[in-house]
């Protein structure tokens, strides 16, 4: 179901099993008794969610509540502020619906997703938060090609990539448009201190990642074919995180474009996928 219009965040639970001792047929439990797994899935820019519908129904099929969500494009390199609203957003919906009772996976797509990801998991690593969210447990992440440095050369290329649709003239006007709003953000913040704090934060996206508290296991899917995000950065971080202490898995095909994984090899992604859940919850 849809939560919030404005967002359009799509939860889904399995269905209900009848109560123990129960002569009813039907058992009837609030989402917020549940007490399965969670997986939330953050798309890649342009993503549509009938495309992030297919990745949701590799957990579903194992019995997974799922959480959906989409930064729209360019939320991610021009509003940041609209970044900050998604975040609290999805973390007043973790309260809604209390995953502290849940262990919660993320499935990150892209920069796109990695960037919202970054920012909900420094929230849920501050012990200076409420309670409630720092007790939520994470059980593992899955990084789907991604993340690499938030440079203006990856995201022209990804907005690019998102609008395939679109007339090239539309297309490349908006990457011009881009790339002219993020000169000028790194000029203007010389002298004006929230752009330089919004210019900062991007060029501090890896490092953060690097320093994230969590040591919960993280499974990186990518391809040498992948022209978005190189397939070097993404075997730098994870060797960073493996160095912090982060269990860390990788999986890398040789033909597959950037986020098409599934669509190319859908036996072993949905293997390797699967896997890291039940040895993440073994």
């Amino acid at each position: 179901m849809a939560m919030d219009e404005e967002l359009e965040f799509y939860v889904t639970f399995p269905p209900a099993l009848p109560p123990e001792n129960s002569d009813d047929d039907v058992g009837v439990v609030d989402d917020k008794e549940r007490n399965e797994p969670v997986v939330v899935l953050l798309g890649w820019s342009g993503c549509q969610d009938k495309h992030l519908a297919k990745y949701a129904a590799i957990y579903q099929q194992q019995g997974l509540g799922t959480i959906r969500y989409i930064l729209p494009m360019g939320d991610a390199f021009l509003r940041p502020a609209k970044v900050q609203e998604t975040v609290t957003k999805i973390l007043e919906l973790f309260c809604d619906l209390e995953l502290k009772n849940n262990t919660v996976f993320f499935h990150v797509f892209s920069n796109n997703g990695g960037i919202l990801y970054r920012s909900i998991t420094e929230i849920l690593h501050d012990n200076r938060n409420d309670s409630e969210l720092t007790d939520i447990k994470i059980g593992g992440v899955v990084f789907d090609s991604c993340p690499s440095p938030a440079t203006i050369g990856n995201a022209s290329s990804a907005i690019v990539a998102s609008m395939h649709s679109s007339h090239f003239i539309i297309k490349y006007a908006f990457v011009a448009l881009f790339v002219v709003n993020a000169i000028f953000a790194r000029f203007l913040g010389i002298f004006v201190p929230a752009i330089r704090r919004w210019e900062v934060q991007y060029r501090q996206y890896i490092p953060a990642l690097e320093q994230d508290k969590g040591r919960y296991p993280q499974l990186f899917l990518y391809s040498k074919a992948d022209e978005i995000v190189p397939y070097t950065e993404i075997e730098r971080f994870a060797e960073e995180r493996r160095k912090s202490g982060v269990p860390v898995r990788l999986v890398c095909w040789e033909d597959t474009a950037h986020c098409q994984h599934l669509r190319k090899h859908p036996k072993e992604y949905i293997h390797h996928c699967e896997q890291f859940i039940k040895d993440c919850l073994s």
